[in-house]
């Protein structure tokens, strides 16, 4: 949980304090969320609308002080005082909801006989025989449950230790390390090699050290055996060598910033290999100001080098982060975006594959609006404990900067909403797959988390344009359980908004599964999915929970942009005002600071875009509306109209308050909607067909309204990366030649035929021009006749 907040923070930026760049992977993936690459910046102060919102508003020299008023002490609920459950019990099972989760066994605060009031982090350990430990953090103590049947969990100690909300553990070899938030917590050492023999741990030695008693997280690299405290009062971490075990040695600290918590690896792979890291969350006052990721090189614990700093678009509080089990790609938990931009529960997302250089890729989001806390990834799958929304399990092998989220278990039944209480941590590395939460109220949950058996991928990307004759789709099917896919059935469905149809997908070799979308409506937007059935009957789809959800793809033949605009040069744009007394739209660079809302960088990484009075301090809308206007736009052809931007715009008005995207199919003579939002601040890419079909010779307009009326709120808006198109809808039937389904009959096409060579296994496959059963020579020849 957060230190004590402070209200200078600094918005995203990179040095110089105006300047940006981008990731490749954002600039070359369109499915990508763009958003900025954004170093350690400058350090303007501004108030934290977080800190506001959450009455935090203290005094830098505060954060000395251990959490006062710390939303968490603040949300703070009385335990759950009933019993938990376990299957031997005859008490029927309790109600959590859940989804690919099983509970096994749950033991409430109440049942570990200390009075604790409330529970708060977990770790496990596996002894030298193979029976699994629970350590689960109470605010008065450590308790240790056996779990290796997970189902009849037996509590063997529980090690008292100094008062405090917050508690942290983590084991090397037989001994665990506890730190604590109190102020005479250090660092106590458990004994757990007796476990197994007499069923108690003990508590062995207590290790002070330089600076405050008191720590935030330890963590520790198992490889090359060192500790790590993060945090407590205002430090950053403290390293220290545990050759002997009982007794940690202090070796070295690094206070250049406040350390929330941290991950320590020594690198296998890549320009660091053999080189141990660690990866910290923080950031200076308290971690309030410039909070983001900082890669320290600790090799030589008498030189600590940074080796790259980076501030995320919209942090808030950099909490928590955790790294791919091959060391490319961090997960990041910021505890407070949830609440402070109103969005979903919200994960980052960032490539570390060269430690030195680390490219942010994104966020992604389940939706729900509850905060995010802690997260761990093990093998394909991403655990994170979201406080009241409980246990959300995402499948990175569907695609690692959006995952499909497959697994959940709701600790906190009452509601999801953005505060701090329910599940605080997750543990998803016994060898059993048994997966413990650990809850503030609820105290200790072991749960089974169904593994998923096949994995959907698509190594030539998701079509963006699907042809409305039929579109051919390959996807990537990997069997995570082994012969999960023997005797299954692959089936590729679309809705273009008349209702699903669906096509059978087969083996093409490789591991590849083909099919062909069914035909379309041109212009029209078809949502398209894939759904497994296993042999057993079991159904997963790609993406999960489709068609809820579901991958989008427009129907057209071709595209024509008539309009490409990325802000940079006038363009024809023209600026009128109606009772304006403030905040004109204007294109530049964006100046401002962030604390109004109004953005801090552009969209598509150009550097300019078109901004509501670009600046900062009091610079938002006031009166209008203000509106943009593009100039008339002649049309060159027949074809469906579809219109892409990204759209800014905040307000704290918003039932009052709206961005208005308008458009004229006559050259400015009348104006129809296209949408209006009343928006939060954050950048967000719309793609919407118009009501209008193009005629060549027609002249079209594009224009966007912004309007504080009546002049009581603060409205900031921006656009950017605007794209008029027509889309092309010229009827083509696919040729079963093009195998590869590229509109070309080409080279692509015989090494697709090369990699299914074979009998086709379950009927015709995709290879199978001829249709004789078999991938041969003689299709090899079909192609070759139909080259274009």
């Amino acid at each position: 949980m957060v230190p004590d907040p402070n209200p200078s923070r600094v918005p995203p930026g990179r040095l110089p304090c105006r300047g940006l760049a981008f990731g490749p992977s954002a600039a070359s993936n369109p499915e990508i969320p763009r958003m900025p690459r954004t170093p350690a910046a400058c350090l303007p102060a501004f108030l934290s609308r977080a800190a506001v919102a959450a009455g935090l508003g203290l005094a830098v020299a505060a954060v000395a002080v251990a959490h006062p008023d710390d939303p968490k002490v603040r949300d703070k609920l009385p335990r759950h005082e009933g019993p938990g459950w376990t299957e031997a019990s005859d008490a029927a099972g309790p109600q959590f909801g859940a989804e690919g989760v099983t509970l096994r066994s749950w033991i409430s605060l109440p049942e570990f006989g200390t009075n604790p009031a409330s529970g708060n982090d977990c770790w496990g350990w596996t002894s030298p025989a193979g029976r699994e430990y629970a350590l689960m953090g109470l605010n008065n103590g450590t308790a240790i449950v056996e779990v290796t049947d997970p189902g009849m969990p037996q509590i063997r100690s529980v090690i008292p230790g100094p008062s405090s909300l917050w508690r942290d553990v983590k084991t090397y070899g037989h001994h665990a390390y506890v730190v604590t938030e109190a102020t005479n917590g250090n660092i106590q050492v458990i004994d757990l090699a007796p476990l197994d023999a007499t069923g108690q741990a003990t508590l062995v030695n207590t290790v002070g050290g330089p600076g405050t008693s008191q720590t935030h997280n330890v963590a520790i690299d198992t490889d090359s055996g060192f500790l790590y405290r993060s945090g407590g009062g205002s430090e950053g971490i403290r390293i220290y060598d545990l050759t002997d075990p009982v007794s940690p040695q202090f070796v070295a600290s690094w206070s250049t910033k406040y350390v929330h918590d941290l991950q320590a690896r020594t690198m296998t792979s890549g320009p660091f290999a053999g080189r141990e890291l660690v990866f910290l969350c923080g950031g200076f006052n308290g971690g309030w100001v410039d909070t983001g990721i900082t890669i320290l090189d600790v090799t030589d614990k008498s030189n600590l080098v940074v080796v790259d700093e980076f501030l995320y678009p919209f942090s808030a509080y950099s909490h928590q982060a955790w790294l791919t089990e091959d060391g490319t790609k961090l997960y990041l938990n910021d505890e407070l975006d949830e609440g402070e931009f109103g969005i979903g529960t919200t994960i980052h997302v960032f490539d570390v594959s060269n430690p030195a250089d680390i490219v942010y890729e994104g966020a992604f989001t389940n939706g729900n609006p509850a905060i995010g806390h802690n997260l761990y990834v093990a093998g394909n799958l991403l655990y994170s404990a979201n406080y009241r929304s409980g246990l959300r399990v995402f499948d990175l092998s569907t695609d690692p900067l959006a995952p499909a989220e497959v697994a959940w278990f709701d600790t906190f039944p009452d509601s999801d909403s953005a505060n701090f209480n329910g599940a605080w941590s997750v543990y998803p590395y016994f060898a059993s797959g048994t997966v413990l939460i650990s809850d503030l109220e609820r105290g200790l949950f072991m749960v089974e988390v169904a593994q998923p058996r096949v994995a959907v991928s698509y190594p030539e990307g998701r079509p963006e344009i699907v042809n409305p004759s039929g579109q051919v789709v390959r996807a990537q099917l990997e069997e995570l359980v082994d012969g999960s896919l023997k005797g299954a059935s692959v089936r590729l469905l679309a809705d273009d908004g008349a209702g699903p149809q669906s096509a059978a997908m087969l083996p093409a070799g490789g591991g590849v599964w083909q099919g062909t979308l069914p035909s379309t409506t041109c212009g029209a937007t078809v949502a398209w999915w894939i759904e497994v059935t296993f042999a057993d009957e079991e159904v997963v789809t790609s993406p999960a929970n489709a068609p809820a959800s579901a991958w989008t793809a427009t129907s057209a033949t071709g595209r024509v942009a008539i309009l490409d605009d990325d802000g940079q040069t006038p363009a024809g744009w023209t600026v009128s005002n109606i009772q304006i007394t403030g905040g004109a739209w204007q294109r530049g660079v964006p100046a401002g600071l962030g604390d109004r809302g109004d953005p801090t960088v552009d969209f598509d990484g150009s550097g300019a875009c078109w901004l509501t009075e670009n600046g900062p301090g009091n610079t938002d809308v006031d009166g209008g509306p203000t509106i943009l206007t593009s100039r008339e736009i002649p049309v060159p052809a027949d074809g469906p109209l579809v219109l892409r931007y990204a759209r800014w715009f905040t307000n704290d008005d918003a039932d009052i308050d709206r961005l208005r995207t308008e458009y004229s199919p006559d050259g400015g003579a009348t104006w129809l909607l296209v949408e209006q939002t009343g928006g939060f601040a954050g950048w967000e890419e719309r793609t919407v067909r118009l009501d209008a079909v193009a005629t060549p010779g027609a002249v079209i307009r594009v224009r966007f309204l912004a309007t504080d009326n009546p002049n009581d709120s603060v409205t900031e808006a921006a656009i950017d990366a605007v794209r008029l198109e027509v889309l092309e809808c010229n009827s083509t039937e696919p040729q079963p030649e093009d195998v590869d389904g590229d509109g070309v009959i080409g080279f692509g096409d015989l090494l697709a035929i090369l990699a299914a060579f074979g009998p086709c296994e379950g009927g015709p496959c995709p290879a199978d021009v001829d249709g004789d059963g078999a991938v041969s020579f003689n299709d090899l020849l079909a192609v070759l006749a139909a080259w274009d």
